[in-house]
């Protein structure tokens, strides 16, 4: 749990900056494509670190949205979206993130538990309000 907390920081942190006007700049070298002007400390520290985190984690490229006040604030691209054909990651590309939202959920969840929001031994349909669990073989009411 103490990883994921350190691992999730810098997306918490985040929430918490502000951003500014940026605009598109690609590095052939490296294959990195980032927004840039952007002087919000997250986005500063994350130009630095990705390309670093890409290489020790084997990720070839990722693409990192800022979101503030519910809109999309910026996207920036890091490092290669085709090995093969070395094609640089963009910030408009569209990607399938399959099983991230369960980590993310279980992550939030146990904040919630520590917190002391949410009971974990509690049926969920407590805390449910727009919809409810209902038992397998019977027949939902509308």
């Amino acid at each position: 749990m103490k990883a994921l907390s350190c691992l999730l920081a810098p997306i918490a942190a985040a929430l918490c900056a502000g951003c500014s006007t940026t605009s598109l700049r690609s590095d052939a070298a490296s294959g990195i494509i980032t927004e840039v002007g952007s002087e919000d400390h997250f986005a500063l520290a994350l130009k630095e670190r990705m390309p670093a985190l890409l290489v020790s984690n084997k990720v070839p490229g990722a693409v990192v949205s800022y979101l503030k006040n519910g809109e999309i604030a910026w996207t920036k691209a890091f490092g290669l979206a085709d090995l093969r054909t070395s094609s640089p990651m963009r910030p408009n590309m569209v990607f399938n993130h399959g099983s991230d939202g369960k980590v993310l959920t279980a992550w939030a969840m146990m904040c919630l538990v520590e917190a002391g929001k949410v009971e974990l031994d509690a049926p969920a349909n407590r805390y449910l309000k727009r919809w409810q669990f209902v038992r397998p073989g019977s027949i939902p009411t509308v």
